[in-house]
């Protein structure tokens, strides 16, 4: 069983929500895609949450993003699915992870005023 953490202010990110071309390196189609309509505030919340969660990951996993084994923030997707965030893995990411012989990714993500808070456990 591994744990990883993460913690990020919403403000450090403004600046990448506002961009089109950080936020389309960083975040899937459907990640996007979920957030239209959202005002900015909840946007920027939301995505703040989905970014906090792909580092806590790689950090349970105990890889890095870029590195020699070609992971990219793509690799891993938050989705809200039966109404909580899930996580799905693709490309080497996911190959690793059924490698090392988990089976799977509870997460749990907190917002307190502009903190983002997330916690996953992989077993």
């Amino acid at each position: 069983m591994k744990i990883g953490i993460d913690i990020a202010n919403q403000s450090e990110l403004i600046n990448i929500i506002n961009s089109e071309k950080y936020r389309d390196f960083l975040f899937t189609k459907n990640e996007i895609q979920y957030t239209d309509g959202f005002s900015f505030n909840r946007k920027l919340e939301f995505l703040t949450g989905r970014f906090c969660t792909k580092e806590a990951v790689v950090k349970a996993l105990g890889i890095g993003f870029l590195t020699r084994k070609k992971v990219t923030w793509k690799d891993i997707e938050i989705l809200k699915i039966n109404n909580a965030p899930t996580v799905v893995l693709h490309n080497n990411v996911k190959y690793f992870f059924t490698e090392k012989g988990y089976r799977n990714i509870e997460v749990s993500i907190t917002h307190k005023k502009e903190t983002v808070i997330s916690v996953v456990l992989i077993h």
